[in-house]
């Protein structure tokens, strides 16, 4: 069995060391007699009694150092630290060491369990569980987590219920913003918490709320219902209706309610195509951050909100306040045969149902695949121009899905062969194709092949590829259920035991994750993504898979309590974990 040690260091007024008998009146050796609990988790009091322990006032627990409680001559307390493992507890004073006749058994923390799907904001996560339940762990100053207070959680916590009665229920998806999370009930109504600093709660008021809300009906009247799925945008939410229509609300600085330039803190329609009337037969909606994009029945987009960079696709660089088509490449007629949008930092690609690829918008670090740096003028085109094959040879082919993250300047596509093709910005290995890209606009405006671990040849077996928790750090789920991530991984994101500090501060081939506690690559994936019930959920430095077991697995930055293993790292770097912590169960 591990050895469990418990040191007490005390810390003289001169140093590092000082006088025993002068500090601590006493140079009689030190005794333990007896402690309790004799068991338990990380985090409980264990009171220890014995002979001359005066003076403690420092407990180190293997490598992890913590504070004791208090430190009397014949008592001392102290909690078991992050990291502790069963062993024999030792007591050391400039006297003397003392070592407990029996060990103390230290117990697991049990893991969170039940977790559907996950979503983040900017600094924490909230998980949907199965019995429709939410937990939220991470930052809390805004009343994120919804539990009432103002705190952090390195421990999940439960959402509250309206009113701050029980906890929430009956949510089916969760759609976030930074500082904010709306829950999209099985009722089909909508229930919001956190800092509302745009009316972005929908609840009438601009003041933050630290339990959930309801969002208003239009004009606020009543209740907003009928709601089939929800997304976030830059301090605003947009709900598709059962009547195909959309209801926008909270910050309006670029029109992104599709109505007029101001923000609303309760729900508005969002208008026909040129203000005509109201938006009809709308299948989802797409945030690039300072607009949205609306995939309609007849497969064709329409946009509004901010235009800058040509985010709108409608041949210019305007703002619109109602959608507008966005028209085919060329600038000819309409976009059509798009079977999904997905959007990047000021732009968005279409997948067509041919398994091409079209893209407008900003494309400064040549996210538009075109083998176009658009580095002058309105850094971008306004109409959807194909993205090229590999290396720039053709038309990319065989596109089964694009990664999705609005903070990102990089795609990466699955292809029908279990391969990827990723474009755009590179200068942390972001690309995957072994290649730091340090001069020049920082990336490839061609699509390159990620290539596999040692380089040797392409990554095959991708079932699903995403934008990690930095935006700079792609992750693939394998058919294995392993993971390899690529790209910035100063944090720990990579998740394979190493922080990226020096020179590009990543890793230009991928690199496979490895287990709890282990060195084995990480296995038993079944969700990567973010903000989706099918995806993983990346925020902040951050990355978390959930297990076919519905448990929860996160590594990278956790200052804040991210990684949901009820610790948060702060005092000094790293300020995380470069391998995957479990995420524990609510009230350990």
């Amino acid at each position: 069995m591990r050895r469990l040690s418990v040191v007490f260091v005390v810390l003289m007024s001169a140093g590092i060391v000082g006088s025993a008998q002068n500090s601590w009146g006493s140079t009689s050796t030190p005794t333990i007699t007896s402690f309790t609990p004799t068991s338990g988790r990380v985090g409980t009091t264990v009171t220890i009694t014995g002979t001359n322990l005066t003076g403690g006032n420092v407990v180190d627990f293997g490598t992890t150092a913590t504070a004791s409680q208090s430190a009397l001559a014949t008592r001392v307390t102290v909690a078991v630290p992050f990291g502790a493992t069963t062993g024999y507890i030792r007591v050391i004073t400039q006297a003397g060491t003392a070592k407990s006749s029996t060990e103390f058994s230290v117990k697991p923390t049990p893991s969170l369990i039940g977790v559907s799907h996950i979503t983040s904001d900017t600094d924490g996560f909230c998980a949907v569980l199965t019995s429709g339940g939410v937990d939220c762990w991470g930052y809390g100053d805004q009343g994120e987590l919804g539990n009432g207070t103002m705190d952090r959680s390195g421990t999940p916590v439960p959402v509250k219920g309206l009113g701050a009665t029980g906890t929430l229920a009956g949510v089916k998806q969760l759609a976030s913003d930074a500082h904010d999370f709306c829950a999209l009930l099985t009722s089909g109504a909508v229930d919001c918490w956190g800092l509302n600093q745009w009316g972005e709660l929908g609840d009438g008021s601009s003041t933050p709320s630290l339990v959930p809300v309801a969002v208003e009906g239009v004009g606020g009247t009543g209740v907003l219902s009928g709601v089939t799925s929800l997304t976030g945008g830059t301090g605003s939410f947009c709900a598709v209706l059962t009547t195909g229509g959309v209801d926008c609300w909270g910050s309006d600085v670029t029109g992104v309610q599709g109505q007029i330039f101001e923000s609303s803190s309760t729900p508005i329609p969002v208008l026909g195509v040129s203000g005509t009337g109201v938006l009809k037969r709308v299948k989802n909606v797409t945030s690039s951050g300072g607009g949205f994009c609306a995939l309609r029945e007849s497969d064709t987009v329409d946009c509004w909100g901010g235009g800058g960079g040509g985010a709108l696709g409608n041949g210019n660089f305007l703002s619109e306040i109602a959608p507008v088509p966005v028209v085919g490449t060329g600038g000819t007629g309409v976009l059509s045969g798009v079977n999904a949008v997905v959007s990047s930092s000021g732009g968005y690609c279409a997948v067509l149902a041919s398994g091409n690829v079209d893209c407008w918008g900003n494309g400064t670090y040549g996210e538009l695949g075109n083998g176009v740096f658009y580095t002058t003028g309105n850094y971008g085109s306004a109409v959807p121009v194909a993205v090229e094959g590999i290396g720039g040879a053709g038309t990319l082919s065989g596109v089964k899905s694009v990664t999705d993250n609005s903070s990102s300047n990089t795609y990466c596509a699955l292809l029908s062969s279990g391969e990827l093709a990723c474009w755009g910005l590179g200068y942390h290995g972001e690309l995957g194709d072994g290649t730091f890209y340090t001069t020049g606009s920082n990336g490839s405006a061609v699509p390159v092949a990620v290539v596999s671990g040692d380089g040797s040849g392409t990554l095959s077996g991708v079932k699903a590829v995403v934008d990690g928790g930095s935006g700079y750090n792609p992750c693939a789920l394998l058919t294995s259920g392993g993971v390899d991530c690529w790209g910035y991984g100063a944090d720990g994101e990579l998740g394979n035991g190493t922080y990226y500090t020096s020179g590009n501060e990543g890793s230009a081939v991928p690199v496979a994750v490895i287990s709890v506690g282990g060195t084995a690559p990480l296995v038993g994936v079944r969700i990567i993504g973010s903000g989706a019930p099918d995806d993983l959920s990346g925020v902040a430095n951050s990355n978390c898979v959930i297990l076919t077991s519905t448990k929860v697995d996160c590594w990278g930055y956790g200052s804040y309590g991210q990684l949901g293993n009820g610790h948060l790292y702060f005092g000094s770097p790293p300020y995380g974990s470069a391998t995957p912590q479990k995420a524990v169960a609510v009230g350990t």
